[in-house]
């Protein structure tokens, strides 16, 4: 199982930043969930099973985070993380209170037009 180190944006934040090193590509993909995770660089191997990362990912994240990204215990974790070279991964979209007043504004703009239109074409 390859390790890695890598960037964690704590909730996305750019001025809450951590390194993090000796992390598999199974610990970048439950950080990935929560956080924003670049700058992954390769740094070596280990011996441990999949089981044991498994158990070690239940044990820091709990067991509850690790079932929701991977699934059933005997599910593959896998070991599937490229490192991007230090490159910044792609940005995730984040759903914000500043999108979601602007879809609501968006249908309730959309349910006032609706409703006028029905009132012009019951007047005419």
């Amino acid at each position: 199982m390859k390790l890695f180190s890598c960037k964690v944006r704590l909730k996305g934040n750019a001025l809450d930043e951590v390194r993090k090193s000796n992390v598999t590509s199974a610990e970048i993909k439950l950080l990935n969930v929560a956080h924003d995770v670049d700058d992954i660089v390769e740094t070596g191997n280990t011996d441990r099973s999949v089981d044991q990362e498994r158990e070690r990912l239940e044990a820091v994240y709990g067991e509850r985070a690790v079932l929701s990204v991977f699934g059933a215990p005997k599910a593959a974790i896998g070991d599937e993380i490229e490192a991007n070279g230090g490159e910044p991964a792609p940005r995730k979209a984040r759903r914000t209170r500043e999108t979601v007043e602007t879809s609501d504004m968006a249908a309730a703009a959309f349910a006032a037009s609706a409703a006028s239109s029905a009132q012009a074409d019951a007047l005419a």
